[in-house]
């Protein structure tokens, strides 16, 4: 029984050790300001929040741009829904798309129907981790494409890009 118990302790002391060492590989930014922001555009309003980024060299080079990404119709009873999310300009580890802490309806992104509850819209939020690599003394200029849809209802709805430029520099060592 005494060596079940200290073998699980241990396991379970693994396993946080891992997790830890695996949240800390990335390095995040050390500075973040910037925004995009649309309003009443489409009948959504959109907003990108820390959308320049700066790095302090990292051993490994590996990095991870967070954004913040709020999303809302402009009247209740028009029709919007988030497709699809997607960077290009260049290379990425990956890409996490997580409902934000601080809101309370916590959706999902994919395929998110932006909503409305008793006559009023409900502005939906999530966080955008971008994963990658990079040398020191680099400037990436990637682009965020949202592609949604909006309209009066959902059959007269025409999908849409909307662009974000993203400006991530890493300095010199």
């Amino acid at each position: 029984m005494k060596k079940t118990g200290i073998l699980i302790l241990c396991l379970l002391l693994a396993l946080l050790t891992a997790v830890f060492a695996g949240a800390a590989v990335f390095q995040s930014a050390k500075e973040q300001h910037g925004a995009v922001v649309s309003q009443t555009v489409n009948r959504v309003n959109l907003s990108f929040e820390n959308v320049e980024q700066t790095f302090s060299p990292s051993d490994n080079g590996e990095y991870m741009a967070q954004i913040a990404f709020s999303a809302e119709k402009t009247e209740a009873d028009f029709y919007a829904v988030l497709h699809n999310l997607s960077c290009s300009g260049m290379g990425f580890d990956r890409m996490e798309i997580l409902p934000a802490e601080d809101d309370p309806n916590n959706t999902p992104f994919a395929q998110a129907h932006l909503r409305a509850s008793d006559g009023k819209c409900i502005t939906s939020k999530w966080l955008i981790r971008l994963y990658f690599h990079a040398q020191s003394g680099t400037t990436l200029t990637p682009t965020l494409t949202l592609d949604y849809s909006s309209g009066v209802n959902e059959q007269t709805a025409a999908r849409r890009l909307f662009e974000v430029p993203l400006h991530l520099v890493i300095e010199d060592a």
